[in-house]
């Protein structure tokens, strides 16, 4: 007998024992289900953060965070600590966009996620959407509560939310709809307060205007005079007005400056940064 035919022997004869401890090897046995086929996912395919980014720190670490709808999320996080900061990106660009000011944001004892929304930078996006996704109809603010709330399972005891642009919108709408996650807001020129930031889902809260009344945190509305496309400093105090918490917020607006978004923190570092961080040590408790 040859080695192939007593190796053969040995399998038929424990398959035998297995279907005679199972007594399901007759003709009428289930067949075996096939095994679920998974996706690709380019949030799980994206390189490590500072790869990617060039310039973010190496001590971040690349996450993945699954929105409401398991929609997976591109993300990075840097940082440790209880007092956590979401940081949500401007149109037309992806979590890289905030690399610049990543190490300050450490350096005052925050700790970081940035996420890619969905259907922008490395996020996976609902197969039938195609086009600009500034144009499509997605729930924005849901994919910012899911990072509230991986900052908070990885031991964040008070979250803020600091959104550029189109962010800045998003960052209004998740504290007015997820009013007991978020504990802070910072809104980096703020282009509009009609901007519908929950897309198709069914919610009170779509928008700024919607969420305003129901902002019962401090919100830091920040901009630039000169800026084309931010709101009004008199309408950001309006805005503002209307919040539970208007005591405790504030509008800052540069009257020489026309720096849109992120690059307020950078453009505007001696007034606009230290507002910022001055905001959220006040505001994120240990």
């Amino acid at each position: 007998m040859t080695v192939l035919n007593r190796a053969r022997m040995r399998l038929t004869g424990g398959a035998a024992l297995v279907c005679a401890l199972l007594a399901g090897c007759g003709s009428h046995a289930e067949p075996p289900k096939p095994t679920p086929t998974k996706t690709f996912s380019f949030a799980r395919s994206a390189p490590e953060p500072h790869v990617r980014c060039l310039k973010f720190p190496e001590s971040a670490r690349k996450i993945v965070i699954p929105s409401t709808d398991g929609i997976e999320l591109a993300g990075v996080e840097a940082g440790t600590g209880p007092r956590g900061l979401v940081l949500l990106h401007q149109s037309g660009a992806d979590l890289c966009g905030w690399t610049p000011y990543v190490a300050d944001l450490i350096a005052a004892g925050l700790h970081i996620v940035a996420i890619d929304f969905r259907c922008s930078g490395l996020s996976d996006c609902d197969p039938s959407l195609s086009g600009d996704p500034f144009y499509m109809s997605l729930d924005r603010a849901a994919d910012a509560a899911a990072a509230v709330a991986y900052l908070r399972g990885a031991g964040a005891t008070s979250v803020g939310v600091m959104g550029a642009s189109l962010g800045a919108a998003v960052a209004v709408v998740t504290a007015g709809r997820f009013p007991d996650q978020v504990d802070a807001v910072v809104a980096l020129s703020m282009f509009n307060a009609s901007f519908n930031a929950s897309g198709p889902t069914a919610t009170d809260v779509r928008t700024p205007s919607d969420a305003a009344p129901r902002v019962r945190v401090p919100m830091l509305l920040a901009g630039a005079e000169l800026d084309p496309d931010v709101l009004p400093p008199a309408e950001a105090k309006l805005f503002i007005a209307q919040s539970p918490a208007r005591a405790k917020s504030k509008v800052v607006f540069r009257p020489d400056s026309g720096a849109h978004g992120w690059s307020m923190l950078g453009t505007l570092a001696d007034t606009v940064q230290p507002e910022v961080l001055d905001f959220l040590a006040a505001n994120l408790k240990a």
